[in-house]
């Protein structure tokens, strides 16, 4: 686990410093693994027009609550499987 991702929650509202609701993304980093995504998933994803280029390994299964974005080295990625 020596490579760091954050993680992006669903988008909200939180209170403003005015006391209006602002739209947020929970934001939270986390330590990962990154792995490469084996042949067979890959053509898997492109036959139905995705194209996988990450898998990252979380240290616990409880580090995941249900994000479907990601940030990695200042990109944002979709989550598209988790297992």
């Amino acid at each position: 686990m020596n490579e760091t991702l954050i993680l992006i929650g669903e988008e909200g509202f939180v209170t403003g410093p005015t006391g209006d609701l602002v739209p947020d993304r929970p934001r939270r980093e986390g330590f990962v693994a990154r792995k490469s995504v084996g042949a067979s998933y890959k053509l898997q994803a492109l036959a139905v027009g995705l194209r996988p280029k990450y898998r990252f390994v979380l240290p616990d299964y409880l580090e995941y609550h249900g994000e479907t974005l990601v940030e990695y080295a200042g990109d944002q990625y979709r989550v598209i499987d988790t297992y």
